[in-house]
């Protein structure tokens, strides 16, 4: 019983030792904007293209008319229902909180039958530069000329509105292409983000592929190699799952992002905090007041990271970013390693001990 007991103990000391080393955001606000819970998803972003977030309302009994997508489009109901009919007329139901995924080049209609709003937030990919997020189509035979309670003919909408102008939030060229894929019921988090001059995201990744698009400021991200790319407003970024990142505003004016946070799990988070790498120290100034952000309680800190960069490493890209390419590295020692050994030693030690009094006793 006593082994057990001082295994049991140094396991809590050593899962402590490790949540230790977790580096929270310094200087964040983060504002969540939509969650949904969606199927199965796959999708893509071609390089050289723009994705584009719109936020819409459709009053009741109001209609997109007939039309396609160029690319995937991932559609986030936060209020109401959304009926959205092909062009067979085959009609599909997405309740408040649910999201639903299109292919691009499909024809289709989006209506709200019921009493209340309908509010939208989509991100659209694989939209050419400064083109439109949607075209016109024509009106599919089997919604032609029946009675008065048919759907409606024609490309012209009815009953939509835009909180800003034409309703895009964001848009950003992506200069790679990228898979985006997400499991069955899973969620799709849409996240507005600002870091102050001077803070930082701390180390982390994600559950699944992160699309991140620059409003304003630069993005100085960094991986876990230590490399630095910076992305300039109007550019993005889609980070594979389980990457590890850390996101810094090295600029002099507040960095706004959005981003867009695949294969959630429902409700959870879409952020795993993680430990400064041996391979990159000296970035974040320590662990911060606050915590980092989460979708449940955004973060708001206020130690700027004031380390001095390292030298530079070799240049290793990154999917979807172009621009520069340089940062600090510093192999630094592996701290995991050492807590692990040192925490085994101890045990030993404590084992030992235990055994001597034993044969004393």
């Amino acid at each position: 019983m006593k082994r057990l007991s001082l295994i049991a103990s140094l396991g809590t000391w050593m899962l402590t030792a490790t949540i230790a080393l977790a580096t929270p955001a310094s200087m964040v606000v983060a504002t969540p904007v939509a969650r949904a819970t969606f199927g199965a998803m796959n999708t893509g972003q071609m390089a050289g293209r723009q994705s584009v977030i719109q936020q819409l309302m459709i009053a009741p009994g109001g209609h997109t008319g007939w039309h396609t997508h160029p690319g995937g489009t991932v559609i986030l109901v936060q209020a109401g229902t959304l009926n959205i009919y092909n062009d067979a007329c085959a009609k599909s139901v997405t309740e408040a909180n649910r999201g639903t995924f299109e292919m691009g080049g499909h024809v289709q209609l989006a209506r709200n039958e019921g009493t209340l709003p309908l509010l939208l937030t989509v991100a659209y990919f694989d939209v050419p530069v400064g083109g439109g997020v949607r075209s016109d189509a024509a009106t599919p035979a089997c919604a032609v000329g029946a009675d008065a309670n048919s759907l409606p003919e024609g490309p012209a909408g009815s009953g939509v509105t835009f909180n800003v102008p034409g309703g895009i939030v964001q848009r950003s060229t992506f200069a790679a292409a990228a898979t985006i894929t997400s499991g069955a019921e899973r969620d799709v988090f849409v996240q507005h983000l600002m870091i102050a001059p001077a803070g930082h995201s701390g180390w982390h990744s994600h559950p699944g592929a992160t699309v991140i698009y620059v409003e304003s400021g630069t993005f100085s991200f960094y991986t876990g190699s230590c490399v630095r790319q910076n992305i300039a407003a109007g550019q993005g970024v889609v980070e594979p799952h389980d990457q590890l990142a850390l996101a810094r505003n090295e600029g002099a004016v507040p960095l706004v992002l959005r981003v867009v946070y695949f294969d959630v799990p429902v409700a959870g988070s879409p952020r795993i905090d993680q430990p400064e790498p041996s391979t990159c120290r000296g970035l974040v100034a320590g662990p911060a007041a606050t915590a980092a952000p989460t979708a449940a309680q955004p973060a708001t800190a206020a130690q700027p990271a004031t380390a001095a960069r390292p030298a530079t490493a070799a240049p290793r890209g990154l999917p979807n970013t172009s621009a520069d390419t340089s940062g600090p590295a510093g192999p630094g020692p592996a701290i995991v390693a050492i807590l692990v050994a040192l925490a085994s030693l101890a045990g030993l030690a404590m084992i030992g001990r235990s055994r001597q009094r034993s044969r004393i006793g």
